[in-house]
């Protein structure tokens, strides 16, 4: 594994991509050799847009004040949890996005569009750079990846 430093950049055709895979090691790597900083969220006991919140402030060590049923109080932790946490790109793999698609589609295409929303934000204002990951598998996953890509 290296720095980053030497690997050409990785080029991603949008903010936010959906990987049919359940399986987030091959791509963790390849986003770690090229410097980016991963941040993994396990959405395998996530069953709503609620449930992720509680996930991203669980996983991500963000202060208890960021858990709540509210979407503005979602996206003000998303903006500390990318916030002076060190130079270069950031990545967030969401694993286990499919679970949503079978218990709660509409969370899903709404995280989805919040988190997208997120990673443009960071780019236009500057602020490190946030590219997004949706990992899941089956085949309504694959169908809401096609959606979203």
């Amino acid at each position: 594994m290296t720095d980053g430093s030497d690997a050409p950049p990785l080029q991603w055709p949008a903010y936010l991509t959906c990987v049919s895979s359940d399986d987030e090691s091959p791509l963790t790597e390849l986003l770690e050799e090229h410097g980016y900083d991963v941040r993994t969220v396990d959405g395998s006991e996530v069953h709503d847009g609620h449930a992720f919140q509680a996930a991203l402030v669980d996983q991500l060590d963000l202060d208890d004040v960021f858990r709540s049923n509210n979407w503005d109080v979602f996206n003000d932790a998303l903006h500390s949890a990318f916030r002076d946490t060190g130079p270069g790109p950031v990545a967030l793999v969401w694993t286990h996005a499919d679970h949503l698609v079978h218990d709660d589609p509409q969370s899903l295409l709404r995280l989805a569009s919040i988190l997208e929303g997120k990673a443009l934000d960071d780019r236009r204002s500057g602020d490190r750079e946030l590219t997004v990951f949706l990992l899941g598998d089956g085949p309504g996953y694959r169908r809401l990846a096609d959606l979203l890509s």
